[in-house]
């Protein structure tokens, strides 16, 4: 490890401090496998093959380094060409012993340029004062701030950003006003992503995968929503159970809505006479069917990914199930598209009823109340022939 003539300053333990920047040997360095680009990765990775994976295994470290170049793909070829033709322009920061905080992604691009005969050896960067076993949560926050701040936030899957507020409060005890400031938000947005936190790990545990967090990729929007509707509704069960279905169907965020948003009764949720039948029909859809599990088709498939096996258990899912859940949903979207219908004409009526009764006839002019006459007499014969053929 050398020492170079430059150095930066960083807000570490409360304060801001100035740190020498070294060029630090790449192998040396160990990527940090909970880094909050690759977390839900990593986790998925480890519950798939019961054990945790180890930065200084060769084979682990080939794992979460294929983990941070897949996290920005595509970005990747940008930074290379940049680290090539200009060198490392943004220092890193490990911890005292030579954990990668901040620059994981970089580390790995500039193994990748070394392996190819780039000659590029050395990382820079400054070195904290402590180790990651030692001050885990002054360490934590500080790569918090640099990854999850306002500027950087968009760079990361939206499930990092709930897993790093789960990893800080129930891990670490930081108080939701600390993890809000770190993050760049409000406290009740932390106390929301907590919630649906919680809900996508139910939603695991209803498939059987509890902590393989990739099954959430690409699913948040109807996590935010389904977590709000269960507010409204005392955390139903049965709406819950069909809206996990539905989620992992695949069906957009905007369709979903139709179980069970409350706005204006307009979901089958908010009307017994139609959710009734409806639920009876899933579940019964569901009867039958019997779920693959991970270990039985891992056996089977073992040259598979973790993420392509699920991902074969959720098409047999699709396969078996989805003709006769969509049947059933695309009648519940007839039922509420015909009670909206009733449910217009209700209220043009009721406008129009309101509107007749305010009009003071005292105020027509002459020239106008035969023509106004004739108008109300029109609408009354109409009405009466609409009321004879109810």
């Amino acid at each position: 490890m050398k020492k170079t003539n430059e150095s930066k300053a960083i807000w570490y333990r409360d304060k801001l401090e100035v740190f020498p920047v070294y060029e630090i040997p790449l192998n040396e360095l160990l990527y940090n496998k909970h880094n909050g680009r690759i977390k839900s990765s990593v986790l998925s990775y480890e519950s798939g093959i019961g054990r945790s994976l180890d930065p200084r295994n060769p084979n682990d470290k080939n794992i979460i380094e294929n983990y941070l170049f897949e996290s920005a793909e595509n970005r990747n070829e940008k930074t290379l060409d940049s680290l090539k033709n200009y060198g490392q322009q943004e220092i890193g920061i490990v911890t005292n012993d030579l954990i990668v905080i901040d620059g994981n992604r970089r580390a790995s691009l500039l193994s990748k340029l070394n392996r190819e005969g780039n000659r590029i050896d050395f990382f820079k960067a400054i070195v904290l004062p402590d180790t990651l076993e030692n001050n885990p949560i002054e360490i934590i926050k500080l790569e918090t701030n640099y990854q999850m701040g306002v500027d950087n936030k968009v760079e990361y899957k939206p499930i990092e950003k709930y897993l790093r507020c789960k990893e800080l409060i129930d891990e670490h005890s930081v108080a939701i006003e600390e993890v809000a400031k770190l993050m760049a938000e409000k406290p009740s947005r932390i106390v929301q992503w907590m919630s649906i936190l919680s809900l996508m790990e139910e939603y695991l545990v209803y498939l059987d995968s509890p902590s393989v967090y990739t099954r959430l990729d690409k699913k948040e929007g109807h996590f935010v929503d389904l977590n709000n509707y269960l507010k409204q509704t005392n955390n139903n069960q049965e709406l819950k159970e069909v809206y996990f279905d539905f989620i992992r169907l695949g069906i957009p965020v905007q369709r979903a809505r139709v179980l069970g948003n409350p706005k204006d009764n307009q979901s089958l949720y908010s009307n017994s006479e139609l959710w009734n039948p409806f639920y009876a029909e899933h579940s019964s859809v569901k009867k039958s069917f019997t779920e693959k599990r991970f270990q039985e088709v891992k056996q089977e498939n073992s040259e598979l990914s973790n993420e392509q096996i699920f991902g074969n258990i959720d098409n047999y899912f699709k396969e078996k199930l989805s003709n006769n859940l969509i049947k059933n949903l695309v009648q519940g979207e007839i039922a509420i598209k015909e009670l909206k219908v009733r449910n217009n004409i209700k209220i043009e009526l009721q406008k129009i009823q309101r509107y007749i009764s305010k009009i003071n006839v005292l105020e027509i002019f002459d020239n106008d109340k035969e023509e106004i006459r004739v108008l109300l007499n029109s609408i009354s014969t109409e009405s009466k022939f609409k009321e004879n053929q109810l």
